[in-house]
């Protein structure tokens, strides 16, 4: 009895040790949304840790990193805006390696520009969808809204960090959007008296660069496409916040 019991015993070890080998996941190198560790301080967030992983290092690498993981999740949102902001201290690819042909200076130049300005709106369009998830989806309150009074007013106060966030952000989109218009097809003259373009001139120092989806955007924030012109957007909102919170504390005295 005693002989078959230990004859017995290792294989009850081996087959344990197989099942555990089949329920662990594999091990990889590569960076996926289950393998980082974000640090968050009160609503906002510090950085990312991925352990064990080797790290992105140029612009392109986080850029690329940000469209195959980050999806419409708050944590995978917040996650997405330090990948971005590890993107903008991060040095380029050479040009050789850019997401688009290279072959000139100037080329290089507004692919930098074009690049740039494309981060930091994901940043902007990050933070306000953070922050539409806490604000108020009518824009006025009503009488029953003072019911959830201590609530509503967090969840109002989170909405308006992260717009203002995003406000921070957007002037360095507009900053890099001009600094890439230099190099457009037209160039545009903007009256700032009535927020109109009057005329535009044929730019002799035109550079194409194949990023036409960015480009376009790049074009309506310049010009100041109604869709686009995220400052008033952001004003709006915060306008509204503020409306809301200062209605809450009335009724609530």
């Amino acid at each position: 009895m005693k002989n078959s019991i230990f004859h017995t015993v290792p294989f009850i070890v081996i087959a344990i040790l197989f099942i555990i080998c089949i329920l662990l996941p594999g091990s990889t190198h590569a960076l996926t949304v289950s393998n980082y560790a974000l640090t968050e301080t009160g609503y906002g967030l510090t950085g990312i840790y991925w352990p064990g992983d080797p790290r992105p290092w140029y612009v392109e690498d986080y850029y690329l990193y940000y469209w195959r993981r980050i999806n419409d999740r708050p944590k995978a949102m917040k996650m997405g805006i330090v990948i971005l902001q590890y993107a903008l201290n991060s040095p380029f690819r050479h040009p050789s390696q850019a997401l688009a042909p290279i072959q000139t200076k100037e080329q290089h130049l507004k692919y930098k520009y074009l690049m740039r300005m494309q981060i930091y709106l994901l940043i902007v369009k990050n933070y306000l969808r953070l922050g539409s998830r806490y604000d108020m989806p009518t824009e006025r309150m009503y009488y029953y809204h003072r019911d959830f009074y201590p609530n509503l007013k967090t969840s109002l106060q989170a909405a308006g960090y992260y717009y203002e966030h995003a406000q921070a952000y957007w002037p360095y989109v507009m900053q890099y959007a001009e600094l890439a218009a230099a190099y457009e097809d037209l160039s545009w003259h903007y009256n700032s008296s009535d927020g109109t373009f009057e005329s535009f001139d044929v730019n002799p120092n035109s550079v194409y660069v194949d990023l036409d989806r960015i480009e376009d955007a790049q074009s309506c924030i310049v010009r100041r496409a109604i869709d686009w012109d995220y400052e008033d957007i952001i004003t709006e909102r915060l306008d509204n916040v503020a409306r809301n919170i200062a209605w809450l504390e009335r009724e609530n005295k």
